[in-house]
């Protein structure tokens, strides 16, 4: 009997394991910031320039920082209007569909996946990304 139970324990290990362990990894996973400065460095530094003076404001400190608030950059009115801070759940939000975030918004980048997303937030709220 003992024998038996614990092969039924197994079994029942072997087929919830899998499902469980992959829905931790994915949900769990540690940011990657070095894939973060890539994605960065692929996606945003075209238009957000390190030291300032690109088509968008930099995004150096931009964590914490409110919108539409580094000066000398034009904003539209409805970034401006927003009054949002950029926390990494808000950057999640307006990377995923910016259009959808703030309507009205010149932003004309999404970063569609979501670990490319996460990375990249790492990558920003790190000290790699700091003044």
């Amino acid at each position: 009997m003992r024998h038996l139970i614990g092969a039924a324990t197994l079994a029942a290990a072997l087929l919830a394991g899998p499902a469980v362990g992959s829905a931790q990894g994915a949900a769990g996973a540690k940011p990657d910031i070095g894939h973060g400065e890539g994605t960065f460095n692929d996606m945003c530094m075209s238009c957000h320039l390190k030291e300032g003076g690109g088509q968008g404001p930099t995004l150096v400190g931009v964590v914490g920082r409110a919108s539409a608030a580094v000066p000398g950059v034009m904003y539209t009115k409805a970034l401006q209007d927003a009054h949002l801070t950029w926390t990494p759940q808000k950057l999640d939000e307006f990377l995923t569909n910016p259009q959808v975030a703030v309507p009205g918004t010149a932003m004309p980048m999404s970063v569609p996946d979501a670990k490319d997303r996460a990375d990249l937030i790492a990558y920003l709220a790190s000290p790699a990304n700091k003044p």
